[in-house]
């Protein structure tokens, strides 16, 4: 799923300064290019963790492991070269009290050029595999609409079409007395919801209330709940209403600010 997907691109982008370095000492320390000298690993392998840290930090603050930043960013070259920059005037500046150990400026200088070089290259791997997974049928596993109305239609062509979502739309089932107006993909009635798994192999179910049909929510969650597989629900109450931002926990509370301000 996507989530997956997210967490091995994070994973991926966390990892880039320990490469980086590694590379980097190897050819300072193992190679002709360089004179051979004795270094405390150690230190290296201390100075590695802590740009890590910091690498991890900027990332996320960049939002550059986001996927839904890297197929819509131009170039990738201003974010990768800005992420190497903060990562290694933070990193340089916080050790440059700490003389204990000396560092190659070599060693440091040259892993941070690859850290950009990695990056950068990572963010166009990545936008290849998207694209590479989008266009293969294979890689878009099935999922069900629960819905089967103009609103439930509109949720599926909007997956169907997504650049993230890499699903198809295999069924939807209708729900009680709901009237039914889609035709894209087979139509299961609610009693017959355990197809869902059994028959059409779906992965999630996404449900599509309308918002005049909200109330039924808490009815609806926990009929689906018997079919094991992930229940995700489509929070729209209706035309300018929702935005994803204006979700926040208060004291434990999640709440949805829907009052637009001023300032917006």
């Amino acid at each position: 799923s996507i989530n997956v997907i997210q967490f091995l691109v994070t994973i991926a982008f966390f990892a880039i300064p320990g490469i980086a370095f590694y590379i980097a000492s190897y050819v300072r320390f193992q190679t002709e290019v360089f004179d051979k000298v004795e270094v405390d690993d150690y230190a290296y392998i201390g100075f590695t963790i802590f740009v890590t840290l910091l690498w991890a930090l900027v990332v996320e603050h960049l939002r550059l492991n986001r996927i839904i930043y890297l197929v819509t960013v131009q170039t990738g070259v201003k974010t990768a070269a800005l992420a190497t920059l903060y990562c290694t005037v933070l990193s340089l500046s916080l050790l440059f009290c700490y003389r204990t150990i000396t560092w190659s400026r070599g060693c440091v200088f040259v892993g941070c050029g690859l850290m950009f070089v990695l990056s950068f290259c990572l963010i166009h791997l990545i936008r290849a595999a998207i694209q590479a997974i989008g266009k293969s049928q294979n890689g878009r596993f099935p999922v069900a609409v629960l819905g089967a109305d103009e609103f439930a239609t509109g949720i599926a062509e909007r997956l169907s079409t997504s650049r993230l979502g890499h699903c198809k739309v295999a069924c939807f089932v209708a729900l009680p007395g709901q009237k039914e107006t889609t035709k894209d993909s087979p139509i299961l009635a609610w009693d017959r919801i355990d197809e869902v798994v059994d028959v059409f192999h779906c992965g999630e179910i996404i449900v599509a209330l309308s918002p005049e049909r909200m109330a039924e929510a808490q009815t609806i969650l926990q009929t689906v709940q018997h079919l094991c597989i992930p229940a995700r629900m489509v929070l729209d109450l209706g035309e300018g209403i929702f935005v994803p931002e204006r979700i926040f926990d208060f004291y434990g509370i999640p709440l949805l600010d829907v009052r637009p301000y001023p300032v917006d």
